[in-house]
């Protein structure tokens, strides 16, 4: 499972190999997985090679260095400088002792992703399966159950594309059940006349 740098150095992920190059992942996209002693260009990792080829420069093996492999993404920045001495590493400007502390530490590495949580209209999604259109519903809770988990697992983008998704699936679902309702109406509605037309 990789971490990569999305736009505007967000980290994102973790993904299967197979899936970055749907996620945007070029050769040039700085990657990250577990054993790797810091971040790499997709297409200087060995693993990675049959999706992105292989560079003319290479920066050697992301595994050689077993005494910096990390469990967790190391720190990143937003110029391109990692590791322990790097601009944004251990004792960079926003290291463990640089001028954003470890407080800060999961903005800029970790697996939490760079923005706010989007909201997961949980409760929307339920109002509408009991009040509205059960099926459609059923979706928007289906996704809306997604948001939580894309977003503490770092990946920004899913989480805001699951949110997306259960209120567009809530809003259908209450837009459905209204014209049904306003059917429903209409048709009671001409009943009673032609009826009244017999008398």
């Amino acid at each position: 499972m990789y971490y990569y740098i999305g736009p505007n150095n967000q980290q994102q992920g973790p993904v299967p190999a197979e899936q970055l190059l749907s996620r945007g992942v070029t050769g040039e996209t700085m990657v990250w997985k577990a054993g790797m002693a810091q971040w790499q260009k997709a297409k200087d990792v060995p693993e990675l090679s049959r999706y992105f080829g292989s560079s003319s420069f290479s920066s050697g093996n992301p595994y050689d260095d077993q005494s910096t492999q990390f469990s967790t993404p190391p720190n990143y920045g937003n110029n391109g400088n990692y590791g322990n001495n790097g601009g944004y590493g251990n004792y960079g400007n926003y290291g463990n002792y640089g001028n954003y502390g470890p407080q800060y530490a999961g903005q800029f590495g970790g697996n939490q992703p760079m923005g706010p949580k989007p909201d997961s209209y949980l409760v929307w999604a339920i109002l509408t399966t009991l009040f509205c259109c059960l099926p459609f519903g059923i979706v928007s809770i289906v996704y809306a159950s997604k948001v939580d988990s894309a977003w503490r697992m770092g990946s920004q983008m899913e989480a805001e594309e699951n949110s997306r998704k259960a209120k567009n699936w809530a809003l259908a679902s209450a837009l459905t059940s209204l014209g049904i309702a306003i059917i429903y109406i209409i048709a009671i509605v001409a009943f009673g006349v032609s009826f009244g037309a017999f008398n």
